[in-house]
């Protein structure tokens, strides 16, 4: 980790500054990805489903999850690239309410899950980044969402320009053999 400290440090300071120049790119990458992830999670969840019996509520509280997942996905990796800039704005107000809709929808699950074996905790988990992620993509598209994401900008060249000289300062010091000289033999020789 010593060994790429350096870069990785270079790189939050170069991203940062992407982020700063550009944050409307940043955003339009952020919500290319959600998309991507949008879409795993939806395939994911298809595969998933089909554990349950062919009538249960849970498999198919997945089943829409799934799908609809797998649509706003590929509307967020598509959409956007394929028509005006204009559609960003709404690609972001249909993630987030896509992402509060699978949030509200998981959560619902997981509240009919009370007595099943089945972990709780990892879907409560993913519905509160969720919602998370959807009041970010809410707050984006006007002037306080476009200063957030140059704050955070800002912080990842604050923490590249920080992690840079922790690793300088902490770097280890390498003593070539030719240059170390033992006095124990020094004095053997002498007597």
């Amino acid at each position: 980790m010593k060994k790429y400290g350096i870069v990785i440090a270079a790189m939050s300071a170069v991203i940062g500054l992407m982020v700063l120049a550009s944050p409307e790119e940043f955003v339009k990458m952020i919500v290319i990805i959600l998309g991507v992830v949008a879409l795993a999670n939806g395939c994911f969840n298809l595969s998933f489903a089909r554990s349950f019996e062919k009538k249960s509520f849970y498999r198919e509280n997945i089943l829409i999850r799934g799908w609809s997942s797998i649509a706003v996905g590929l509307l967020a990796i598509f959409l956007p690239l394929v028509f005006a800039s204009a559609l960003w704005t709404v690609m972001l107000y249909i993630m987030a309410i896509y992402l509060l809709f699978s949030a509200g929808f998981e959560l619902y699950g997981v509240s009919k899950l009370n007595d099943s074996s089945i972990e709780k905790k990892r879907y409560v988990a993913e519905a509160l980044i969720s919602i998370f992620f959807a009041i970010f993509l809410l707050i984006v598209p006007g002037k306080i969402g476009l200063m957030l994401v140059r704050l955070f900008g800002l912080f990842l060249i604050a923490c590249g320009i920080v992690l840079g000289f922790t690793f300088i300062k902490n770097r280890t010091l390498v003593i070539e053999p030719d240059s170390v000289y033992d006095d124990v033999d020094d004095e053997e020789d002498e007597d």
